[in-house]
């Protein structure tokens, strides 16, 4: 005989005192639709809930009665919505974290979570990695190929879910192995995947956008003076190997920002006889021969 729609819940609030410690027992504070089925399951498999209590039933009571909050972040560009399940004491960084396992904090998220702004961003980044891909054979780079690369705004992700006020975007990072990136703890307490102080500076000075522009990029150097390892910044540099010199934009950035002879040396030793620009776009700028680099006139 099936159960009423009355009984259901009844037996559904019988057990929400176990509902409730469960959850608490639980370091989650965001379920996707799959987690909380497992924890339906679970409870049901232990026969807290009766065979005949449906995820439906469980999911309308645990909405209604507060213990979680549905939201659904949406891509607007992809016609995609996800749904998450909230806990109050959930922060936009648990939500963000949620969308990609594997994928870390970066670029200004990263920058407030080392301390670089005391500024929390609205739009979080979350860096998932693309797969290895074989690396080309042409490793030569000519000024006249860095000067129309250059000439046009550097390419933006347009996959990123919104939800009120929080923005999350979904960048696809070069293979790394997940080079530079630490558990950070977030003004919550709560750590979380993200890039270290060194590996965010290089990523934005590579992708300024992402930091908010160039002077914000440039004072979240200036901030990171006194901590920062440049020994451990050039292994990580070296490491990813880019095409294009950003050792010379990062020297200048760094000189400008402060940081002392010692950590600009092995920077200026990387200098190449290309000359590079610190962003893309810019129009009339002028020119650091020191550094062999364009940058905006009121940096």
């Amino acid at each position: 005989m099936q159960m009423s729609p009355i009984n259901r819940r009844t037996k559904l609030a019988r057990s929400e005192l176990e509902l409730i410690e469960r959850l608490a027992r639980s370091d989650r504070l965001v379920y996707s639709p799959h987690k909380l089925a497992e924890v339906f399951r679970a409870m049901r498999a232990h026969k807290i809930y009766a065979q005949q209590t449906s995820y439906e039933d469980f999911l309308e009571f645990v909405l209604r009665r507060g213990h979680l909050t549905q939201i659904a972040l949406r891509a607007p560009h992809y016609h995609e919505t996800i749904l998450r399940f909230c806990r109050g004491q959930a922060t936009s960084f648990d939500i963000a974290a949620t969308l990609r396992s594997s994928a870390y904090f970066s670029h200004s998220t990263a920058a407030y979570l080392n301390g670089l702004t005391s500024t929390l961003p609205n739009t979080l980044f979350l860096n998932l990695e693309q797969s290895e891909k074989p690396k080309s054979s042409d490793g030569v780079l000519a000024q006249a190929s860095l000067d129309r690369a250059f000439s046009g705004i550097q390419r933006q992700s347009k996959l990123f879910y919104t939800y009120e006020t929080l923005t999350v975007t979904m960048l696809s990072g070069k293979k790394t192995g997940k080079l530079g990136v630490e558990s950070l703890a977030a003004p919550s307490g709560r750590s979380f995947s993200a890039t270290n102080l060194e590996r965010t500076l290089i990523d934005l000075t590579v992708r300024p956008a992402y930091a908010g522009g160039i002077t914000a990029a440039f004072e979240c150097f200036r901030v990171a003076k006194a901590r920062v390892s440049m020994e451990k910044l050039l292994q990580i540099l070296d490491q990813l190997d880019y095409l294009y010199p950003y050792a010379q934009a990062i020297g200048f950035l760094a000189q400008r920002a402060g940081f002392p002879e010692a950590d600009l040396r092995p920077l200026q030793n990387r200098t190449t006889s290309l000359k590079f620009y610190l962003v893309h776009g810019m129009k009339n700028p002028a020119y650091d021969e020191t550094w062999r680099i364009y940058h905006p006139r009121d940096l």
